[in-house]
C-alpha cells in the first residue's frame, strides 16, 4: 500500500491560492482503518492530496470502516489532515443521528470553511453540515457533482418520494450557501433558485495537466489509431448500457467495452455473439495506464441516461479522442454543439449505431473533432478545478 503523498501529485505543481484557516470537508465517502492508520480508495485519495497542496488545515468528516483496505488503497497520514469519524455506512446510521450531529458540530465550530454536498447513501452527511454550517454562522460551500436521487421515468411511488426529498433538500443546501459549485448549468438552473451567495461551474476533472497529450504526441497517437471505439464505465442501465447494446446489434462498427457492472453478463453474451467485432475487456485502473489505453481508441462512447456529467468525456479529450454521446444536457455542453463529438439524441439505439457507422467511415473528421476536444481539454484539469474553487472561496470570503 501506499501513502497519501504518493496519490497522484507527485511532480504536480500548482499556484492554487493557499487557504490557511481551517476548512472542514464533509464526504459520505468511507475510510478504513486498519493497524492504526486510515486507507482511502486510490481516486479518493489523489483528491485529497490536492486538496492539501492548498489547504493548510483539513479536517475531513467521514464515515470510518474498521476492516482491512485492499491493497492498492493510500494510506492518509499527513500532518495537516485530522480525520472526524462518523459511523460506517448503513440504514442504521439514522440511530446515531445525535452522535453524528454532536460530532459534527464540534468539528463546525474549529473551522472556517464548511465543505459539503447534499449527496450520499443512505442519507448525506451535507444535510446536517449545511444546518450547522449556517446555525454556527460559517463559510458555507456546497458543491454538486451529481444528482444520483433523480428518478428515473418509470420510477415506483417511493422512488419518485424518495427523489423530491433529496431534491428539495439539494436546493435549499444550495440557496443556503455562501458559494454553490456545480459541474453543469443544468444543475445550477435547477438547484440555484434562491442563491444567497454565489452559483459558479466546476466541470468535475481527474485529469492531471502532465496526462494532456501534446499537439505532437496526438498527432502521433492519431498515425497509430486501428479504427477502434471504446466504451468505458460503470455497466449499468444509467450509463446507458443496455442502448449501447440494442445499437451495436444495428452498426458494422468495432468496439471495445470496460467496466464493472450488473450488466457484466450481457456484455459477455454480446461479445460471445459477435467476437469479431465487440471485445469485454478487464478494467483497468485509473492513472497513466488507463490514458494510454484511450489512445489506441477513435472515439469514446458516452450513451449516458441520467443528468450526471461523465468524467471519460474528459478524460478522452486530454487525449484527442472525441465522444460520441448522448444529448444529454451534461454531454452537451461538455461535447458542445458537436465541436468536441457527436451528440445523439438520447436512449436512441438507432441513432447511436448510425453515428458508430458514420465514425468509422469518416475518421478524419473524428481527427479534427479529436483534436478541437484536446484544445478544450488542457483547460479542464484536475489542478484547474481545485484551483478555480480555491479563487472562488477566496472571492466571496472577501465580500
Amino acid at each position: 500500500m501506499t501513502r497519501l503523498t504518493d496519490a497522484g501529485t507527485a511532480g504536480v505543481t500548482t499556484d492554487i491560492p493557499p487557504i490557511t484557516e481551517p476548512y472542514l470537508l464533509v464526504v459520505n465517502i468511507p475510510l478504513y482503518h486498519h493497524g492504526g492508520r486510515h486507507w482511502a480508495d486510490p481516486l479518493w485519495a489523489k483528491d485529497l492530496a490536492l486538496h492539501l497542496t492548498y489547504i493548510r488545515r483539513l479536517l475531513l468528516f467521514c464515515p470510518i470502516e474498521d476492516k482491512p483496505a485492499p491493497g492498492d488503497w493510500i494510506a492518509v497520514d499527513d500532518p495537516a489532515l485530522e480525520i472526524v469519524a462518523a459511523p460506517p455506512l448503513s440504514l442504521l446510521m439514522a440511530l446515531k443521528l445525535p452522535l453524528i450531529v454532536a460530532r459534527m458540530d464540534a468539528a463546525v465550530r474549529r473551522v472556517g470553511v464548511v465543505h459539503a454536498s447534499p449527496a450520499g447513501w443512505p442519507f448525506p452527511l451535507g444535510w446536517i453540515a449545511a444546518v450547522l454550517a449556517r446555525a454556527r454562522h460559517r463559510f458555507l460551500l456546497i458543491n454538486i457533482e451529481s444528482s444520483f436521487w433523480r428518478a428515473p421515468a418509470g420510477a415506483g411511488p417511493l422512488r419518485r418520494w424518495q427523489a423530491r426529498l433529496f431534491e428539495r433538500a439539494a436546493r435549499a443546501s444550495v440557496n443556503a450557501a455562501d458559494l454553490a459549485l456545480f459541474t453543469t448549468d443544468q444543475y445550477r438552473r435547477t438547484l440555484a433558485t434562491h442563491p444567497r451567495g454565489g452559483a459558479h461551474l466546476t466541470p468535475a476533472s481527474w485529469v492531471d495537466s502532465a496526462q494532456v497529450l501534446t499537439a505532437d504526441a496526438a498527432a502521433a497517437s492519431w498515425a497509430r489509431k486501428p479504427g477502434r471505439l471504446l466504451f468505458a464505465g460503470r455497466l449499468t442501465p444509467e450509463k446507458g448500457v443496455l442502448c449501447l447494446l440494442d445499437a451495436l446489434e444495428h452498426t458494422s462498427a468495432q468496439i471495445d467495452i470496460i467496466g464493472e457492472g450488473d450488466l457484466i453478463d450481457r456484455c459477455r453474451a454480446a461479445a460471445a455473439a459477435h467476437p469479431e467485432r465487440i471485445r469485454l475487456l478487464p478494467p483497468v485502473a485509473y492513472g497513466d495506464g488507463f490514458f494510454q489505453l484511450i489512445d489506441g481508441y477513435d472515439a469514446v462512447i458516452v450513451p449516458t441516461l441520467s443528468d450526471e456529467q461523465p468524467r471519460i468525456l474528459f478524460d478522452a479529450f486530454a487525449r484527442a479522442v472525441p465522444a460520441i454521446a448522448s444529448d444529454t444536457p451534461a454531454n452537451t455542453e461538455i461535447v458542445g454543439a458537436s465541436e468536441r463529438g457527436i451528440l445523439v439524441a438520447r436512449n436512441d439505439a438507432r441513432a447511436l449505431a448510425a453515428a458508430m457507422d458514420a465514425a468509422r467511415e469518416n475518421r478524419e473528421q473524428l481527427k479534427a473533432l479529436g483534436l478541437a476536444a484536446l484544445a478544450y481539454g488542457r483547460s479542464a484539469t484536475h489542478e484547474e478545478l481545485h484551483r478555480t474553487r480555491a479563487g472562488h472561496i477566496a472571492d466571496y470570503r472577501r465580500k
